[in-house]
């Protein structure tokens, strides 16, 4: 750390220790600041591995589908051929009739398996249909959060410009801390004047309403409120 201002007050290097306490609290909030940038990075990561296997899954789903109709094809062929095997044993006499009721049974049996198959591939279509949808909305998630986090880390590099533009800071490397909301704007720890504030709070209404701050701490960029990360 080189400078510190509390209220817009410089405070000289021999009184940092009074404020141990307040820099220990700004210590920390870059620390959980990092942390949660880096779970928005995770976050989208695992959006797009859970799309690809919604995707995988809804393949899977539409092929079992097809097997499923298949196979009702053929229980209701075998029923139906079951039932021309009873008629005929029907035909004979004696053990033959008992052997053409059990053929019944078993076409009657067959004819019902051919449903609960008709069913159920029904069901799986039903499925995969699912599963693909929900591995398109997926997918539009992570792209969002993808452009999302491209766009404001414009924004900050723009913002930033503005600064060493209105020669509030001399250079980027500058910057050490930065805070704009709704009430007030920061910059290394000193408020800015109201004109100042007002310009930056409605070009940079997103940073605004987000209640921003920025903070770099030995090469150590973190960023409150955007989906920035190092």
């Amino acid at each position: 750390m080189t400078e510190l201002y509390i209220d817009g007050e410089q405070i000289p290097a021999a009184k940092w220790g009074d404020y141990s306490a307040v820099l220990t609290k700004i210590k920390e909030q870059i620390k959980r600041d990092k942390i949660q940038a880096k779970k928005d990075q995770e976050q989208a990561a695992r959006d797009m591995v859970q799309a690809k296997r919604d995707q995988e899954q809804a393949g899977r789903d539409q092929l079992q589908a097809k097997r499923d109709a298949e196979q009702a094809q053929k229980d209701a062929l075998q029923a139906k051929r079951d039932a021309e095997q009873a008629q005929r044993d029907q035909a004979g006499a004696g053990d033959a009739q008992v052997q053409a009721k059990r053929d019944q049974e078993r076409a009657q049996l067959d004819q019902l398996q051919a449903k609960k198959d008709q069913e159920q591939a029904a069901k799986d279509m039903v499925q995969a249909k699912r599963d693909q949808e929900q591995a398109a909305k997926d997918q539009i998630q992570a792209k969002k959060d993808q452009e999302q986090a491209r766009q404001d880390q414009l924004l900050m590099k723009a913002l930033i410009g503005d600064l060493v533009k209105d020669k509030v800071i001399g250079s980027e490397k500058s910057l050490h801390d930065l805070t704009l909301n709704t009430e007030e704007m920061t910059v290394n720890g000193k408020k800015q004047p109201e004109a100042v504030f007002t310009k930056y709070k409605e070009k940079y209404k997103r940073f605004t309403h987000l209640n921003f701050s920025y903070g770099n701490a030995d090469g150590v960029r973190t960023y409150q409120g955007l989906h920035i990360s190092n």
